[in-house]
């Protein structure tokens, strides 16, 4: 249940770690297509109904014998994945990393007329400064190749 000011709504909330020294912990809401997609996603597993607090949300998968529910994937298993849709979608590899995803929809919300404070706070960026940085650099640069990739996967 998400309480906001007076209305109470269903809803869900994430925890992570940020990245640098600090590594604090930090809490947001998960939009409700994210949602249905890892719901979809436990239930298609069938690990949606057996969902511990402590259970890891990716792991390898369910049927193989050293199966951990705990154990959270390995790192570099979303790396090497996206590595090969970006060749399937006819991209350079050594271009495209974990990091484009987050530059995506930095520059996606702000093409749709998010607030550069609206993404600063969705960033975790301290300053603002470097989220215009940001902005500007995305702004400017010319990648057509997200429209390849929507094109490649668009039936899925």
């Amino acid at each position: 249940m998400i309480i906001d000011g007076n209305v109470r709504r269903l809803g869900w909330t994430y925890q992570w770690y940020g990245k640098g020294k600090a590594r604090e912990a930090d809490t947001a809401e998960l939009p409700p297509p994210a949602a249905e997609a890892l719901f979809g996603y436990l239930r298609d597993t069938g690990r949606l109904a057996d969902m511990q607090p402590d259970h890891a949300l990716f792991t390898i998968d369910p049927a193989r014998p050293d199966y951990d529910p705990r154990k959270l994937l390995d790192t570099n298993t979303p790396y090497q994945a996206l590595k090969r849709y970006a060749k399937r979608a006819g991209l350079d590899p050594a271009r495209v990393g974990i990091h484009s995803l987050r530059h995506t929809g930095a520059r996606e919300r702000y093409s749709a007329g998010s607030d550069i404070r609206e993404i600063q706070h969705l960033l975790r960026h301290r300053s603002l400064a470097t989220t215009d940085t940001y902005l500007r650099l995305l702004a400017t640069e010319a990648d057509t190749g997200y429209q390849r990739i929507e094109q490649k996967f668009a039936g899925l």
